[in-house]
C-alpha cells in the first residue's frame, strides 16, 4: 500500500514537472508571431518592442530596443518615476495664508495677508473659498492692508518647448503655472442653430468673459469646419469660424492663459462671499519676513495624485511635477531645471546616460522628446523591483477593462485587469508600456512605440493589443 502511494506521488510530481515545461512558449515561437502580428500593420511600421521576464531577467523580444522615438504619454513614465524618486510617495502640494495674527484688533488684520501657492494641480475653486472662509473664523472683518499673492514656486514660461500652438487653447494644452485653481480650465456648451445661423454658448463654473464672433452652424459632417480660438490676458475670450449642426449640445474645455487676472477674480469674489472688507488692493509679490503660516490646505498625497495623472493621462499633472522634480532640486520650476532633475534621477538610478535621450517636458505632449524602448524597460524594471514603487504604479495605471485610457481596450474576459500600463497617443505615434500579469500567474515587462504612421491609431492599438493578448496565455 506504501508502495502504491509513493508511485502515486511521484507520477503527480511527474505530471506536474510535465505540464510545467510542456506549454512553454520557444523563442522561436514567441519570434515568429510577433513578427506575424506586426506583419499586420497598414504600412511598412516604425516600432521599437522589448519583452522581458523581470523573474530571470531574460530578454524574451526585441526589435530595435536602442533606436529613439517620440514616446508622446509614455514620458509621463518617467516624469512620475522622477517624481517619486525626488519627491517621495508622501509629499503633498501645501496652499498657506501667512500674516500677524498678533496684529487682528477688534475684527480688523492690521498688515498685510498672504496667499502663497505651491503649484497644486488638485486644487479646487471651493478649497481655494474655504481656505478665505477660514480668516473669518480667527474673527477677521476687514484687513488693513493688502492681499499679496505669491507664485514664485514656477517660472512664468507657461508653453513647453516643442508645444503645438493650436492644442493652447483647450484644456490638456493650458500653461504650467504655481498658481493653478480647477485645472485653469472651464467649460462651455456651444448649441447649433440652423445651417448658417448662428451658434449660441453657455459657459459653465466660471464667471469667464466670453463671446461668440460670427461662429456659424454649418452641416452635419462638414470636414472643413474649425472654430478659431483667442484670448487675452484678461481673459476675454473671442471664438470665430464654425461649428457642425447637432442635436445636443457639444462641449469644448477652455484654457486660462491670463492667470493673474484669474486669481485675482477669484479672491475678489471669495472676500465679497465671506464679508471681508479689503483697504488695499490685491497684489502679487514676495513673503515678507516675520509672517507665519496661519491656515493651509494640503494636497492628495503623490502616491494618489500619480493615480489622478496616469489613468487618465492628464498633461498639467505631468508638467506641474516636472517643474516640482526642478524646483525641489534646484530651487525654481522651470523646464530647465525640471528636464536636468529628470535627467539627473535616470543617471543616478538607472545609468542611462543623459546624453542618449532627449528630454523637454513631462507630459510627452512635445515632439522634442526622444527615448528608446530599453531606456523606459531599465526604469520599469526599476519599479518592478522596488516593492513600495511597485504598488504605488500597479495602483497609479490604467488596467485593462477598467477606469482610464485602457478603459475600453482588451477588456475580454482573460484579459481584463491584466494588462497595467500606460498608453501614449499622438498623430503618428502610439505607445504602450507597462506589465501584463499572464494567465499562468507570470509577470512580463514590455514597451513598445511606435512613431511616424499616417491615418487613423486605431489598427496600432489594435496590434498592440494582439501582443499583450498572445503574451498572456502563454508560458515563460
Amino acid at each position: 500500500m506504501m508502495n502504491n502511494r509513493f508511485l502515486l506521488v511521484l507520477l503527480i510530481a511527474f505530471l506536474t514537472l510535465i505540464t510545467s515545461f510542456a506549454f512553454a512558449v520557444t523563442p522561436s515561437q514567441l519570434n515568429t508571431t510577433i513578427n506575424h502580428i506586426l506583419a499586420s500593420a497598414p504600412t511598412d511600421l516604425n516600432v521599437g518592442i522589448i519583452i522581458e521576464n523581470p523573474a530571470n531577467g531574460r530578454i524574451l523580444y526585441q526589435k530595435n530596443p536602442n533606436r529613439l522615438f517620440v514616446p508622446a504619454s509614455n514620458m509621463k513614465l518617467i516624469t512620475s518615476y522622477a517624481a517619486i524618486n525626488v519627491l517621495g510617495p508622501t509629499f503633498v502640494f501645501q496652499t498657506t495664508i501667512y500674516a500677524d495674527t498678533a496684529k487682528i484688533i477688534n475684527g480688523v488684520l492690521h498688515g498685510n495677508v498672504y496667499l502663497q501657492f505651491s503649484g497644486d494641480p488638485t486644487l479646487t475653486s471651493e478649497q481655494l473659498n474655504s481656505l478665505i472662509t477660514a480668516l473669518t473664523h480667527l474673527g477677521i472683518t476687514r484687513i488693513s492692508g493688502q492681499f499679496i499673492i505669491v507664485d514664485k514656486s514656477f517660472d512664468q514660461i507657461g508653453y513647453g518647448p516643442g508645444w503645438m500652438w493650436d492644442d493652447a487653447p483647450y484644456c490638456d494644452g493650458e500653461p504650467v503655472h504655481g498658481m493653478i485653481v480647477d485645472h485653469n480650465c472651464f467649460t462651455t456648451n456651444f448649441y447649433s442653430g440652423s445651417v448658417g445661423g448662428r451658434t449660441t454658448s453657455k459657459v459653465i463654473g466660471a464667471a469667464i468673459p466670453f463671446s461668440i464672433n460670427n461662429l456659424v452652424t454649418t452641416a452635419n459632417g462638414e470636414q472643413h469646419c474649425h472654430m478659431m480660438i483667442n484670448s487675452d490676458n484678461l481673459n476675454h475670450f473671442v471664438i470665430q469660424g464654425c461649428i457642425n449642426q447637432s442635436k445636443i449640445p457639444q462641449q469644448f474645455d477652455f484654457s486660462i492663459n491670463g492667470i493673474n487676472a484669474y486669481v485675482t477674480q477669484l479672491v475678489q469674489q471669495d472676500l465679497r462671499v465671506n464679508h471681508i472688507d479689503l483697504t488695499g488692493s490685491i497684489q502679487f509679490g514676495n513673503l515678507a519676513g516675520g509672517v507665519k503660516p496661519i491656515l493651509a490646505i494640503n494636497s492628495k498625497p503623490l502616491s494618489d495624485i500619480l493615480g489622478e495623472m496616469l489613468k487618465p493621462s492628464d498633461n498639467l499633472y505631468a508638467n506641474v511635477l516636472f517643474k516640482k522634480i526642478g524646483q525641489k532640486t534646484f530651487g525654481l520650476g522651470t523646464w530647465d531645471t525640471g528636464k536636468k532633475a529628470v535627467k539627473n534621477v535616470l543617471q543616478t538610478q538607472l545609468r542611462i546616460n543623459p546624453k542618449s535621450l532627449v528630454i523637454v517636458d513631462g507630459s510627452g505632449t512635445s515632439r522634442y522628446n526622444l527615448i528608446t524602448a530599453n531606456q523606459l524597460l531599465a526604469m520599469l524594471n526599476a519599479i518592478y523591483k522596488n516593492p513600495t514603487f511597485y504598488s504605488v504604479f500597479t495602483s497609479a495605471l490604467p488596467h485593462s477593462g477598467f477606469k482610464g485610457t485602457l478603459e475600453y481596450r482588451m477588456n475580454t474576459k482573460g484579459l481584463l485587469g491584466h494588462v497595467i500600463a500606460k498608453t501614449g497617443s499622438m498623430t503618428g505615434i502610439s505607445s504602450l508600456s507597462g506589465y501584463i500579469e499572464t494567465a499562468h500567474k507570470q509577470t512580463l515587462i514590455f514597451v513598445i512605440l511606435m512613431n511616424n504612421f499616417v491615418g487613423s491609431e486605431h489598427p496600432y492599438r489594435a496590434i498592440q493589443d494582439r501582443i499583450c493578448d498572445y503574451l498572456w496565455q502563454q508560458q515563460f
